[in-house]
């Protein structure tokens, strides 16, 4: 299973002072190392791209409870408290025959 999910970031975030925003992005790219083996992401911008998001995560996983589980966990950092998901649009990988 595929999962490309689209956020935006909330205006007030680029409003916290330095420190705050390099913690709460490095808590954030944590929680995605970690789920790594599990959950596959690549990340993409889409600064200037689109109005409605920010930038979209690619993530893979064999079910659908991996990719909400550790969306769960992405949500709960403190970058996360800071974003909403604009799009999320699921699609099935077959294996190559």
């Amino acid at each position: 299973m595929v999962q490309f999910v689209f956020f935006r970031l909330d205006p007030a975030w680029r409003r916290l002072d330095a420190e705050s925003r390099a913690d709460g992005r490095d808590q954030f790219l944590r929680s995605l190392s970690e789920t790594e083996s599990q959950v596959p992401c690549r990340s993409f911008s889409l600064m200037g791209i689109r109005a409605d998001a920010d930038f979209m995560l690619w993530r893979s996983a064999d079910g659908l409870e991996p990719l909400e589980e550790t969306l769960r966990s992405l949500l709960r950092t403190e970058l996360g408290k800071f974003l909403e998901v604009s799009y999320s649009y699921f699609g099935l990988l077959r294996r190559s025959t």
